[in-house]
């Protein structure tokens, strides 16, 4: 019983962890367009007008680093990388 029992769930882990860091990603591409909107216009004046990010398509470049872009309603893109600690917290930097 042990033998099939033990192989068995280091599959089921593996296959746990695949699962995850793909839940993780659309966790990220859900919340950012939010957060990268926020912070643009933090960082404009107030009475511009700001574009709006539409959607942000991500790529796990390395463990716990994403790489990709980001989609603006006028159809503009800019480069963008997230470091995720795969808590609660990451941090994202978009290109000028």
């Amino acid at each position: 019983m042990k033998r099939i029992f033990l192989p068995l769930s280091l599959v089921l882990l593996l296959l746990a962890g695949c699962f995850s860091s793909g839940g993780r990603k659309a966790y990220l591409e859900g919340q950012l367009p939010h957060l990268v909107t926020q912070d643009l216009r933090k960082k404009a004046a107030m009475n511009s007008t700001l574009v709006v990010c539409q959607s942000v398509e991500l790529v796990l470049d390395a463990p716990g680093h994403y790489a990709g872009k980001a989609v603006f309603e006028d159809g503009t893109q800019k480069k963008i990388t997230v470091d995720d600690d795969g808590g609660e917290n990451f941090r994202f930097k978009v290109a000028p």
